[in-house]
């Protein structure tokens, strides 16, 4: 299995405790440590036809750390236009209020998920991953692979100068409105 972090995901924690968002992001290049040269990409539907099997949702990737899984319904999994997006039902342990805090506070910065690759376009830049053949997991965690990958926790009350900040940032590096989750 090989590792992958976004370049960029957006998550939110819902005043009922679910986070949801984005755990990777199509065509959105980043640079990987040392398993491919260059660039790395996700194409668009890479992660089509993956959601039958059991997948689970984490902490940094740690089995011990678990939050939901699909099998048990407390992690849904789709593929949009954007990308990998999520909803997890975080649960009302220990575990899960402290992630909850967490990403609300911004200690816990980013997504990440396992997958097994598949086909892979590689390019003058780098590569291009246009499907995966299985998803392991999908992890919030304190240290992306990538430094573009953000996740922001929003509630009802007013907008943070953290949130203002990383929602200008997305703005001007990959366009369009606040970064507001579909």
């Amino acid at each position: 299995m090989i590792r992958f972090a976004t370049a960029i995901s957006r998550a939110e924690v819902t005043d009922s405790g679910v986070l949801r968002g984005y755990a990777a992001v199509y065509d959105q290049p980043t640079t990987r440590q040392a398993q491919y040269p260059g660039s790395e990409t996700i194409g668009r539907g890479a992660f089509d036809g993956l959601f039958g099997g059991d997948v689970v949702a984490l902490v940094n990737h740690d089995m011990s750390l678990l939050l939901g899984r699909t099998e048990s319904g407390t992690l849904r999994l789709d593929s949009d236009d954007h990308g990998l997006r999520f909803e997890l039902a975080l649960p009302d342990t220990q575990l899960g209020r402290d992630v909850r805090t967490l990403v609300q506070r911004g200690d816990m910065r980013g997504m990440s998920f396992t997958a097994q690759p598949g086909e892979i376009e590689r390019t003058a830049s780098g590569v291009v991953h246009r499907r995966f053949t299985r998803l392991v997991d999908v992890s919030v965690v304190a240290n992306p692979a990538y430094t573009g990958t953000e996740v922001v926790a929003r509630n009802a009350g007013p907008v943070g100068v953290r949130e203002q900040s990383i929602r200008a940032r997305a703005r001007v590096l990959f366009g369009g409105s606040d970064g507001d989750v579909r």
